[in-house]
């Protein structure tokens, strides 16, 4: 089977997400008593989500069946949930469908599956933080945070890696205001370092 118990991500292009103020993400939870698909969209973490959840089955080995039966609001300010007002049961075959697994990385990370209205969808199972400090650079958004999350894991582990020679891609820098041209200029070309 090639699903398992995991949260993947969609992976989102970086032009359709400049700028938004939320994620979208999937659940999928196949291996349970009781097997689901959610589908989630996070405001934020300091206004909530809405998780719109299907009770799912396998077809096939590679087929999730599911179909729509609960959504609701949660919001961090509220003690309690805020239903989604849909009536799924009055939707009939609208409230159904099924995603067929196309495609699923040897290492499990990346999934690809096509829905039943011909949507195709490129998800990733939750970034690690290396993986979060990488997108933090290419967005702009976020950094001091990402480094620190990666910082902080490092400490943790308590075991200090050896620096590896050779060629070292710059890929994001900061700088504090200085009046040296030649640092300004050095430090403004991103490019390779080499130890």
């Amino acid at each position: 089977m090639m699903c398992l118990n995991v949260a993947f991500h969609i992976a989102l292009s970086e032009n359709l997400c400049r700028g938004c103020f939320f994620s979208v993400f999937q659940e999928i939870y196949l291996r349970t008593n009781d097997p689901r698909v959610c589908n989630i969209v996070s405001f934020s973490d300091a206004i909530g989500e809405l998780k719109v959840e299907a009770a799912a089955s396998i077809e096939d080995g590679k087929r999730i069946l599911f179909r729509f039966d609960r959504a609701a609001f949660s919001f961090k300010f509220l003690p309690f949930k805020v239903p989604y007002p849909v009536p799924f049961r009055l939707l009939g075959d609208e409230a159904k469908g099924w995603l067929d697994t196309t495609y699923l990385s040897s290492s499990g990370n990346l999934h690809i599956s096509k829905g039943n209205k011909g949507t195709t969808f490129v998800l990733q199972k939750q970034t690690e933080p290396r993986q979060r400090l990488l997108t933090a650079i290419s967005s702009g958004k976020g950094i001091k945070e990402a480094i620190d999350e990666l910082i902080s894991l490092k400490q943790n582990i308590g075991q200090e890696p050896e620096l590896e020679d050779g060629e070292w891609q710059m890929m994001w820098n900061s700088q504090t205001v200085t009046d040296s041209w030649i640092e300004n200029a050095v430090n403004g070309l991103m490019g390779k370092q080499i130890q």
